[in-house]
């Protein structure tokens, strides 16, 4: 719930080609963190026996070193579910035409479009782990129901978690419009409609 309670605030902001931008920046640094854990955990180190016998490393190796195809599964799931919130969530806020900005525009958009992210996300994951990979790799497989069920199971939490701490969110958006937060990239925005638009 934390990064679609950030994408709501961005999207909000600066909309959703900035939040998206930031989703793949969020993924790039995740993958890079998830390289060197890795490594780390591929590295083959002895240590003497006054210290420890055996593989220190085991339990450094099954927290940090990742199965390649659980790693793929959720790179997809939270590029998608990233985009399909922030442009979800600019869309629904439009529909307010007298108060785009006000309280209701940004709570309503926000539960929605983190419920259909989030339904979108553990949907992904879980039919590309456990329909497609887990059948080869681990010997088992979900079905189709089973996937949308723990989908819908996790979307519902999520969405609880998130409308207990949106608040917060709000107070940061305001708090951004009144200190003018980013001003310089929204005229940069601005700017680039108009250019487009031949003005």
């Amino acid at each position: 719930w934390i990064p679609f309670l950030c994408m709501d605030i961005i999207t909000k902001r600066y909309g959703p080609k900035a939040a998206t931008k930031m989703n793949v920046f969020a993924l790039l640094i995740n993958l890079v963190f998830v390289g060197v854990f890795a490594l780390v955990a591929a590295l083959q180190i002895e240590i003497g026996e006054n210290y420890l016998q055996g593989d220190v490393f085991s339990a450094f190796n099954s927290v940090f070193s990742c199965t390649w195809f659980v790693l793929l599964a959720s790179s997809i799931a939270f590029l998608a579910s990233g985009i399909i919130h922030n442009f979800l969530n600019w869309t629904i806020r439009k529909l307010f035409k007298r108060n785009p900005k006000g309280k209701m525009a940004y709570f309503t958009s926000s539960y929605v479009a983190t419920f259909v992210g989030q339904f979108a996300d553990n949907l992904l994951f879980a039919v590309i782990v456990f329909m497609l990979f887990a059948p080869i790799y681990w010997g088992y497989s979900l079905t189709i129901i089973q996937c949308l069920g723990a989908a819908l199971i996790g979307a519902v939490l999520e969405l609880i978690i998130e409308a207990i701490f949106s608040p917060i969110g709000y107070r940061i958006f305001q708090k951004w419009q009144v200190e003018n937060v980013g001003e310089d990239y929204i005229k940069y925005l601005n700017n680039k409609k108009l250019k487009v638009n031949g003005q």
